[in-house]
């Protein structure tokens, strides 16, 4: 789904574990 290709690229752009669910959320919906 949409949020584990947020996931995916977040991971390859910082090289880091996937944000917490608050992160996933500011990126997908910024408000």
């Amino acid at each position: 789904n949409v949020t584990d290709e947020v996931i995916a690229e977040y991971i390859r752009l910082q090289g880091e574990e996937p944000p917490d669910d608050d992160t996933v959320f500011r990126v997908e919906d910024p408000s």
